[in-house]
């Protein structure tokens, strides 16, 4: 069993670059991930495993981050 990070992005082209590179700078690998969007559309709904989740916790808190 492994913690999840859901993030809450904008629904725009390139809400999910924009967290990808975060975690590209910071050496931390995405495992597993996927997308979804908010019943209202307007969200996009993102689930993912990375390698470091208590340094990606620290770049991305601020960002709609959640932890499971």
């Amino acid at each position: 069993e492994e913690t999840a990070l859901v993030l809450s992005l904008e629904n725009r082209p390139g809400a999910f670059s924009d967290v990808a590179e975060v975690l590209r700078r910071a050496r931390i690998n995405i495992k597993c991930g996927y997308c979804t969007p908010s019943r209202e559309g307007s969200r996009a709904i993102v689930v993912l495993t990375v390698s470091n989740t208590d340094k990606a916790l620290s770049l991305l808190r601020g960002r709609s981050l959640d932890e499971f």
